[in-house]
């Protein structure tokens, strides 16, 4: 569990050493593209103890899959600042000021997505809108109708041989890194065609795919330390995978290899 404050500049420190499961990347949204992107569901969150982020270093921007329950509280929340949640129009959007923190509720089906904005506003600045809130100045609060990547690191999931780490892939869409400079062992359940596996600081010649019982199991051995991805699944029919290229002719997600720890995981 989060529970102290992220700050921007320390997460993004973290993510470039792969050693966060929370999500960041730089400008790769155009010309305006903000210097900070965040995605709250990817951090441990619950209720009570809702994952914790700062937008102190730029324009930040905050992403939010509303298909999802989180829980996410938000500091020095501004002007330059946005957070955008996936739904293009949401079933309800409950906004209150809690003594200047503004807190959304954002109600799909029976999925609520709560974010707090810590002292975004005067404690007795009315607000009891989305239109209200946005019109204060105080960064913006959208909905675009976009699907929210959820990126989250296999490498500290404790998974072992014995015990492997099982995630599953059935909501949304995933970006799963693995930094082959730290052992891992995973079970990756209902990967599909909108997800992706990538290996961070190996060269694909290093990396070993082989197919059993439906099954596809990734090894890759850099200087003796080692990481085993399992994908469930994948192989239907017995089909055979032999390389990264017959995995991703399957259709059934994406595997990729970037040859240097730490770079951009968006390819």
């Amino acid at each position: 569990m989060i529970s102290s404050a992220i700050s921007a500049l320390a997460l993004a420190a973290l993510v470039a050493g792969c050693s966060s499961s929370s999500s960041h990347h730089t400008n790769s949204e155009g010309d305006d593209a903000p210097d900070l992107v965040f995605y709250l569901d990817s951090a441990p969150n619950t209720p009570t103890e809702p994952s914790r982020w700062e937008a102190d270093a730029g324009s930040v921007h905050f992403y939010d899959d509303a298909n999802i329950e989180s829980y996410s509280a938000i500091s020095f929340f501004e002007e330059e600042d946005a957070l955008i949640f996936s739904l293009t129009k949401p079933s309800l959007v409950q906004t209150l000021n809690r003594h200047g923190d503004v807190v959304f509720n954002v109600i799909s089906g029976d999925i609520t997505s709560r974010v707090s904005l810590y002292d975004a506003v005067g404690p007795n600045t009315v607000v009891s809108t989305l239109e209200q809130y946005n019109a204060i100045g105080s960064g913006k609060v959208e909905f675009r109708g976009a699907e929210v990547t959820q990126l989250v690191s296999l490498d500290n999931l404790d998974g072992t041989l014995d015990v492997p780490a099982e995630i599953s892939a059935g909501t949304g869409s995933y970006y799963f890194n693995d930094n082959a400079n730290t052992p891992s062992v995973t079970t990756l359940i209902d990967f599909g065609a909108d997800d992706t596996l990538n290996f961070s600081g190996v060269e694909p010649a290093n990396i070993a795919v082989s197919s059993y019982s439906n099954n596809v199991e990734i090894h890759v051995n850099k200087d003796a330390v080692m990481s085993v991805v399992v994908i469930e699944g994948a192989a239907p029919n017995n089909t055979m995978v032999f390389d990264i290229e017959s995995f991703n002719a399957l259709g059934v997600g994406t595997i990729t290899a970037t040859d240097t720890a730490g770079a951009s995981l968006f390819m």
